[in-house]
């Protein structure tokens, strides 16, 4: 059983905190925890930090806001908070901290919007309250002055949506990754045949995502890659996996991805990789039993699944996997 980094509930799909590192190009996916669910609102906590490097352009890179005056600050670009809804949703987002911290910002962007807010919390506190649709929207916390570094605390609010914004933000719903299409059925017929239960988290080039889960021994790998596969024999697959994936990754073009997992008793462990473009299945290729893909991977969604060389070994498996795209 895997840890889940996402929950469906009402028209939320998942909630995942990117924490940024100090190279500014990596980050950790974290499990934020449970929303709370309360008098048909959900209520979530999240915690990060910040030093506000880039401007609102260089964080937009072309990108027009919304609201434009309002779009001040400095932000890092791996730090932020990723937001999947799967219908309208009244989105409130209010960074909260101790008046004597520095003054903070907030940017969201998502499918054909983008909106600033500086100090509408109150003392020195960026808020924004509005109706958003489908698609993936990224929070972003910065600080008014560049260089400085804050922790921030989000107390975010998702609620449905009504009325005539609820109608206007369901005009705009965007395809989701890795759905197929008219024009390309089959695409993401991987990740859709996986359920929709794990978060698509965006791997750009330069990018390093570090995820942390836990897993027991699941069915054959061998048999689910061949099915994956379209019915062909895949080479090197080995040991056994869960039906779900541990971790969902989304890339727009193609890219060489290198995916590694690390068992942190140093067990022997197995992994499979499944996408648009292939399945791919290793087991010791990084030495030390641990596993290691590097591909030429296809634009779309991209399924990771983490198991155990030996069958029903009857304790958790914890590790770790990291992808990066170059």
């Amino acid at each position: 059983m895997h840890r889940a980094i996402s929950r469906k509930i009402l028209g939320v799909l998942s909630v995942v905190v990117l924490a940024g590192c100090d190279d500014g190009r990596a980050a950790v996916v974290v499990d934020p925890g449970p929303m709370v669910q309360a008098r048909g609102e959900l209520r979530q906590q999240l915690q990060g930090s910040v030093r506000g490097t880039l401007t609102v352009d260089e964080l937009l890179a072309g990108m027009t806001a919304t609201d434009a005056a309002l779009c001040r600050g400095y932000y890092e670009r791996s730090s932020v908070v990723m937001l999947e809804l799967i219908e309208p949703m009244q989105v409130r987002a209010a960074v909260e901290h101790p008046s004597t911290s520095p003054d903070t910002t907030m940017v969201i962007r998502g499918p054909g919007r983008t909106l600033c807010d500086d100090d509408s919390n109150g003392q020195l506190r960026p808020r924004i309250d509005q109706v958003l649709g489908p698609g993936i929207w990224w929070i972003h916390v910065g600080t008014f002055t560049e260089g400085l570094s804050t922790a921030w605390t989000l107390d975010l609010t998702v609620r449905p949506a009504s009325g005539r914004a609820a109608a206007a933000a369901r005009q705009g719903e965007p395809a989701r990754p890795g759905a197929g299409s008219a024009a390309d059925p089959a695409a993401g017929a991987a990740a859709a045949e996986s359920g929709p239960d794990v978060a698509v988290v965006p791997l750009v080039a330069g990018l390093t995502l570090s995820h942390q889960g836990v897993v027991e021994s699941g069915n054959r790998t061998q048999p689910r890659a061949d099915a994956l596969n379209g019915g062909r024999s895949v080479s090197g697959c080995r040991g056994y996996v869960e039906d779900l994936p541990s971790f969902r990754f989304h890339i727009d073009a193609a890219r060489d991805v290198t995916v590694t997992v690390t068992d942190s008793a140093g067990r022997d462990s197995v992994m499979m990789l499944a996408g648009p473009s292939g399945v791919y299945c290793d087991d010791d290729s990084a030495g030390g039993l641990r596993p290691q893909l590097v591909e030429r991977l296809g634009p779309g969604v991209w399924d990771v699944y983490v198991g155990s060389y030996s069958e029903g070994t009857g304790q958790p498996m914890a590790y770790t996997l990291q992808v990066l795209a170059r």
